[in-house]
């Protein structure tokens, strides 16, 4: 296990994760310093040797971002969860690392995936029920029929997408709510991503970040 951290360690540590989880590369050392309100880049230096050091961080020598997480380190963390999803109707999404979702080997942690918490009942026909957490892999793009996460106006849902020539379709799975329209060239639209996974826990199964 990695050694015990002091506590601008562990804060420069949890910067560093939530950037390189939200999918963006590792933060420079004049980032880390304008974060952290540090004048002398050496003593940046200096907490990123006691990183690595104690077996958190590895670093590749002669790159300006040349940081990564370790293997072991990684294995302490899950699947970021950056808000919640509306399965019903849309609710604001804010877009921040809260917690972490402990989803052992069945989701990587690549930067690519993470987790929200579904609010409402709209998809429960597609097995996804209030409370539940859905695994999304951001993608730029769907297939028609794929069921992802849809934003509009900075609020998201969880629905079975559908393309029709400018408009999208966003179509629940409970016969109790109606389809959303949304007209591309009138409304601001943007697609999450696929949802890959549900995960319905029990117990507290999250690691707040």
């Amino acid at each position: 296990m990695p050694e015990p951290l002091t506590e601008r360690q562990a804060a420069i540590l949890e910067f560093i994760t939530e950037v390189m989880t939200a999918g963006k590369r590792p933060p420079s050392i004049r980032e880390i310093a304008a974060r952290f309100r540090i004048g002398s880049p050496t003593t940046v230096r200096d907490h990123l040797a006691a990183l690595e050091r104690k077996g958190y961080i590895e670093r590749r020598p002669g790159e300006k971002r040349s940081i990564a997480l370790t293997p072991e380190y990684e294995n302490t963390l899950g699947v970021p969860l950056v808000g919640d999803v509306a399965a019903g109707t849309p609710i604001l999404a804010e877009e921040n690392i809260t917690e972490y979702l402990q989803v052992d080997q069945l989701f990587p942690r690549d930067g690519r995936h993470f987790g929200l918490r579904v609010r409402g009942d709209s998809m429960v026909d597609e097995g996804i029920l209030d409370g539940d957490f859905v695994i999304v892999l951001r993608k730029p793009t769907f297939e028609n029929g794929e069921v992802g996460v849809a934003v509009i106006g900075g609020e998201c849902t969880v629905k079975r997408l559908h393309k029709d020539g400018q408009t999208v379709r966003l179509v629940p799975a409970n016969d109790a709510y109606d389809e959303i329209a949304v007209d591309l060239a009138e409304e601001e639209f943007r697609y999450g991503g696929e949802v890959v996974g549900v995960l319905r826990l029990r117990d507290v199964a999250q690691r707040r970040a």
